[in-house]
C-alpha cells in the first residue's frame, strides 16, 4: 500500500543546519507504524499550512534544537515551538516560545536542524512543533499513525497535526528534539568539590 523503508535509513540522512548539543536527538516515531513511507513527490501537500507534533511533558525539559525530514531545493523552511490551548480540533496558538526560517537544499531526503535558544517546556502545558514551507517538495515523508496519539519518553499525547487539526489527521511528518546538555548531579557535585578546594587553598596561601 505505501511505499515503507527501514528506519535506518531514515537515521542515516543528515543535514545539519547549525551544531547541536552533545546528547543524541529523539525522533518522535509512532509505534503503529515504525518505518514510515513516501506520501506524495513534487507536491506541498499542506505544508505551506504548516505541519507539525503537538505533545505535553511529564517533566521540566530544556529542547537545544528542533529537526524535521525533508527533501527540499532551495526552499524557505520555516519553524516554530508554540504554546497551544489544546491538543485537539480547532486548537489556538498561544505563545511563540521560539521561531525562525532558512533557505534550505538537501541532496534527498535528510534531516535538516535548527538551534533554538535553550526553550524549557513545562509540564501540564500543551506544545506544537511545526514546519512550514511554500512551493513543491521533492519528496514528503510521513509516518501513518492512524490518528492515534502516543507516548514516548517524557512526551505524552504525541500527535500529527497539518491545518491547524489534530484530531482526523493520519500522517505524522518526522520531527526530532534535542535537549540542553545539562550536568547531572554527580557532575555537579564534583565541580562543587573542585570549587570548594581551589578556596581552601587560597586562604592557605
Amino acid at each position: 500500500m505505501f511505499n515503507k523503508f527501514w528506519k535506518a535509513g531514515v537515521a542515516s540522512a543528515m543535514v545539519v543546519e547549525s551544531s547541536l548539543a552533545a546528547a543524541a536527538p529523539l525522533t518522535f516515531i509512532p509505534p503503529n507504524d515504525p518505518t514510515g513511507y513516501i506520501g506524495s513527490t513534487h507536491a506541498n501537500d499542506g505544508w505551506s499550512m504548516g505541519r507539525g507534533i503537538g505533545f505535553r511533558v511529564t517533566t521540566q525539559e530544556t529542547i537545544s534544537s528542533i529537526g524535521v525530514y525533508v527533501d527540499l531545493s532551495n526552499t524557505e523552511l520555516h519553524w516554530g515551538i508554540y504554546t497551544i490551548d489544546s491538543l485537539g480540533n480547532d486548537y489556538s496558538k498561544l505563545d511563540t516560545l521560539a521561531s525562525g526560517s532558512s533557505v534550505v537544499t538537501t541532496n534527498g531526503l535528510a534531516w535538516v536542524d535548527f538551534n533554538v535558544s535553550d526553550v524549557v517546556i513545562n509540564e501540564y502545558w500543551n506544545y506544537l512543533i511545526e514546519f512550514s514551507f511554500d512551493g513543491a517538495s521533492n519528496q514528503n515523508f510521513y509516518y501513518y499513525n492512524r490518528d492515534e496519539s502516543w507516548d514516548q519518553g517524557i512526551y505524552r499525547s504525541l500527535d500529527g497535526e497539518a491545518l491547524s487539526r489534530f484530531e482526523s489527521y493520519y500522517n505524522v511528518p518526522a520531527i526530532r528534539v534535542n535537549v540542553a546538555n545539562i550536568p547531572e548531579p554527580a557532575s555537579l557535585a564534583l565541580v562543587g568539590a573542585g570549587l570548594l578546594a581551589l578556596g581552601v587553598r587560597r586562604r592557605r596561601s
